[in-house]
């Protein structure tokens, strides 16, 4: 398990959502100089990546944990998600390549309203206009760890925070930024 530096912790609160954001020390090397970003969606918890070098070389990534209020209508689902992408690309956002956790392979929990948020963040990637791919779990893995069978939380964790605190859908969503990289984005 590889202990990921915390840079700063902050937390936003909107009204339908909260935002942990995490400034952190990129824990593998980047092999390019683009930004890369990565989103794993989820009905009540989402991740958003932003990874980057800095002037001096040194690889960062912004992480965002979202706890989103669930709604029962898909139209309020998909303009929250939207919401939410404006809000994360605020800051000067450059991404050359989006990359969205697709759905697994035999999931069947929430895959509609999954179906949506991915829906949702691709088309806003579109509409900036940012290139942007939908890439399967276990491929994912693959191809970052070496095993389609590490989860990102499993392989990192930020130090500092406790284990039930992790923010898991921001390192899965940092390990999808890391596939667009090691796959030529």
């Amino acid at each position: 398990m590889i202990e990921i530096q915390v840079l700063m912790k902050k937390t936003r609160e909107y009204t339908n959502w909260t935002v942990d954001i995490y400034h952190i020390i990129a824990p593998i090397p980047q092999t390019s100089f683009n930004e890369l970003s990565g989103a794993d969606p989820g009905t009540t918890n989402l991740g958003l990546c932003l990874l980057f070098s800095m002037d001096d070389g040194e690889d960062r990534a912004i992480l965002w944990q979202v706890k989103l209020q669930r709604s029962d209508n898909p139209v309020s689902r998909m303009i929250l998600a939207t919401q939410i992408m404006n809000e994360f690309a605020d800051h000067n956002w450059n991404t050359k390549m989006m990359t969205i956790e697709n759905s697994a392979f035999g999931a069947s929990y929430r895959q509609v309203e999954l179906a949506e948020q991915r829906a949702a963040i691709a088309m806003w990637c579109v509409k900036h206009p940012y290139p942007v791919q939908m890439v399967v779990p276990m491929k994912i893995r693959k191809t970052v760890f070496g095993s389609g069978k590490i989860k990102a939380h499993e392989a990192w964790q930020l130090a500092g925070i406790p284990k039930n605190k992790q923010p898991n859908d921001a390192l899965a969503a940092l390990s999808c930024a890391y596939y667009g990289m090691m796959k030529g984005e």
